[in-house]
């Protein structure tokens, strides 16, 4: 009886948790080509079980890809990654900048400068504040004047 409850609770699993892994295995491949929407309606269901698909939902919702930016989900999204430390969420933030500047260059699209200076002045309000060398890094990205344009709106307000 004992066996037959393993065996049957050890088939179950493998019915749920192979098609799952396929199915994040493709939503990780489609952000990777850069295929936005098929890796959003994919990581909207695999995000409960992974927290690098939770990492990328929030990196979707963050840089507005394939969605309207939506910076309060993306901070929840990263806060349970980080545990709800505001400065790694910060340079979560900043970093997802850097990334969507990327991204938009890599799939030919214009840059979207109120998407990065509204991540870079999250990133800030959580009290990140970058080193020397992620500021040059942003110089030879020439995203500085966004970033520094979103210091100062936030000092402005």
């Amino acid at each position: 009886m004992k066996l037959k409850i393993i065996f049957i609770t050890l088939f179950g699993w493998l019915l749920f948790a192979i098609p799952t892994s396929m199915l994040r295995e493709r939503a990780r491949e489609s952000f990777e080509r850069g295929d936005y929407c098929a890796s959003l309606k994919t990581l909207r269901w695999t995000s409960f079980f992974s927290s690098s698909d939770k990492y990328l939902l929030a990196t979707l919702y963050a840089s507005g890809f394939c969605v309207t930016q939506d910076i309060p989900r993306a901070r929840q999204l990263y806060g349970t990654i980080h545990r709800s430390t505001p400065e790694m969420i910060g340079k979560t933030f900043f970093y997802a900048a850097i990334g969507a500047s990327d991204s938009d260059e890599r799939n030919g699209q214009s840059k979207r400068p109120q998407v990065l200076r509204a991540l870079f002045s999250e990133a800030n309000s959580l009290g990140f504040h970058p080193t020397d060398k992620e500021l040059a890094e942003l110089d030879q990205r020439n995203l500085k004047a966004d970033f520094l344009i979103s210091i100062s709106q936030k000092i402005n307000k």
